[in-house]
């Protein structure tokens, strides 16, 4: 999925990179949370909700 200029990707295996949009391959960052994703992710109001088997997440900028 894409939003704000970044392309998020996720495996089911719980892993989620963030790779520049239009940019190189090579990830921004690689997050592993640790639990299957079997689940379409959501974005609303800025903010990126994923659902693992055990939890739910929501990943967002903190308001300035």
């Amino acid at each position: 999925m894409a939003a704000d200029g970044k392309v998020f990707m996720l495996s089911e295996q719980g892993k989620v990179a963030v790779l520049a949009s239009g940019g190189s391959l090579e990830p921004i960052v690689v997050n592993d949370l640790h639990d299957d994703i079997y689940a379409t992710p959501a974005i609303s109001d800025g903010k990126i909700y994923l659902r693992t088997r055990g939890w739910l997440y929501c990943f967002g900028l903190p308001k300035s």
